[in-house]
């Protein structure tokens, strides 16, 4: 009867080590989750602020983009040295016949 006992006691001794364990490590392995939340919490916020300059920089190159593009005129260009554009001659072969092409696109 005693070592009964004693036998239930050292089962009893065995299953509280047992949770004794899995609450130690149940209780970090929450605490290390918590602290890559918080992380990627402050992570997160600083992609925002990272995100909300380029915007403000794309707004900015953009203007200037329009800007230029408003400037642009034909006479503008022939200044700079540019000259229109030569139509380009195809030749194209159907089933029929040999034909020329002219495009200018």
């Amino acid at each position: 009867m005693v070592r009964d006992l004693l036998q239930l006691n050292t089962v009893y001794k065995r299953l509280l080590i047992g949770c004794v364990v899995l609450l130690v490590s149940l209780l970090a392995t929450y605490g290390l989750l918590l602290k890559q939340t918080v992380a990627h919490v402050v992570l997160r916020k600083s992609f925002e602020e990272d995100r909300r300059d380029l915007t403000a920089r794309v707004g900015t190159l953009e203007r200037t983009y329009l800007g230029a593009m408003n400037g642009l005129t034909l006479d503008a260009a022939m200044e700079k040295g540019f000259i229109e554009k030569t139509p380009e001659r195809f030749v194209a072969r159907t089933k029929e016949t040999l034909t020329l092409n002219y495009s200018n696109e």
